[in-house]
């Protein structure tokens, strides 16, 4: 009998081994979606929240499916525009803009709720304290261009004044967090022909729009009644920042989506 229950002991780790042995091929020469992990420096693994019979990991794990949309490349010099991708993974995309409240607690709360997001911040709202934000780069947050004034009237302007207002704040964000930003929203989400071409010329991928947004407390959509897989949603930060990501979150759950990095989709 004991040693019965000594052969049931060791078969538990080694039905482990083999299923990693197994695994491991399919995720790395067959288009099975699997979720890759890029794990801390801490080698030891993280727990799995599950949420509505859906995972979500803890701390600021960076989840990522296989990516299945199609994005254009620029065509003649103009770069495309994204409100959302075609996917159907169930996947959203959380933007965070401008940068004008910077409360304590903004990043952890982020990270307690297991959220990534693409971060489009100008220089006007962000010159007084950039170091703020090296804690979301450093927590795989990128930052992207919003422009250095956040000039309302931007997309009015002559391509010239447009494509100093993108480059310059590309050659700050690089400067000031060691990457170049590939991504652009113009102040307000307005454009026109010219803000594609500026952008384009500043070497970013895509202006960036959005499907559906969170806004004092409260999700707003441009269509529907509710998040779609693929959307890319717009936030900033507020006053109201917590009230709006639990806004967020009570969404996500309620459709059983996560959200993923942007960059990750959109490749250069």
């Amino acid at each position: 009998m004991k040693q019965q229950r000594k052969s049931h002991r060791l078969a538990i780790p080694f039905a482990v081994i083999v299923l990693g042995l197994v695994v491991m091929p399919l995720g790395l020469g067959v288009g099975v979606t699997i979720a890759r992990t890029i794990l801390s420096d801490n080698p030891a693994p993280r727990p799995v929240i599950w949420t509505n019979n859906k995972p979500r990991m803890q701390g600021m794990m960076r989840h990522v499916s296989k990516p299945d949309a199609v994005i254009p490349q620029a065509s003649a010099g103009y770069i495309p525009i994204l409100y959302r991708l075609k996917t159907t993974q169930p996947v959203v995309f959380l933007t965070i803009d401008d940068g004008a409240i910077k409360g304590d607690d903004f990043m952890n709360y982020l990270k307690q709720k297991h959220l990534v997001a693409s971060l489009f911040l100008a220089d006007a709202f962000i010159s007084d304290n950039p170091g703020y934000f090296k804690t979301f780069a450093d927590n795989g947050m990128p930052i992207e261009d919003h422009t250095l004034s956040h000039n309302l009237q931007f997309y009015k302007q002559p391509l010239a004044y447009q494509q100093q207002e993108i480059c310059g704040m590309a050659d700050e964000i690089h400067q000031t967090y060691g990457r170049r930003p590939t991504l652009f929203r113009p102040p307000g989400g307005a454009f026109t022909s010219v803000t594609q071409q500026a952008a384009a010329n500043c070497q970013m991928r895509a202006i960036v729009h959005w499907h559906a947004k969170v806004n004092g407390g409260a999700m707003q959509y441009q269509d529907g009644d509710g998040l779609q897989p693929g959307d890319i949603v717009l936030m900033h930060f507020r006053t109201d920042f917590k009230a709006d990501v639990d806004a967020f979150v009570k969404e996500l759950d309620r459709q059983k989506l996560h959200t993923e990095l942007l960059e990750d989709w959109v490749k250069a």
